[in-house]
């Protein structure tokens, strides 16, 4: 169990290193500032599962362009579609996340 769990903050460390992952990190000061400042009380237990549900897509995704970077770093159709379609997921996450904090400071 323990080398189980030294795989997975090996992981978390590497995904530190990722610019991506870590303006994430700075939404969720931002995030944890709007609930202390009780800005975003409403909705905070659902904003705070979507905003962990981006970090772990951000996580995968991140995975994915490696792995696409593995198999080929010259340009080629696939890969880019790939790679397009795994940031649009998060973005779409994010979309809702935006709005979910947005219907919680409106309300």
């Amino acid at each position: 169990m323990w080398k189980k769990i030294k795989i997975s903050l090996s992981g978390l460390f590497y995904a530190f290193n990722e610019k991506s992952f870590v303006y994430e990190l700075i939404l969720g000061l931002f995030i944890a500032g709007g609930f202390f400042l009780n800005i975003l009380n409403k909705n905070i237990l659902i904003i705070f599962s979507l905003y962990v549900t981006v970090l772990s897509i951000e996580i995968i995704n991140t995975a994915i362009e490696k792995l696409c970077n593995k198999i080929t770093t010259s340009d080629d159709e696939q890969i880019r579609e790939i790679k397009d379609l795994g940031s649009a997921a998060v973005f779409i996450l994010l979309l809702a996340l935006f709005l979910l904090i947005a219907d919680s400071i409106a309300a």
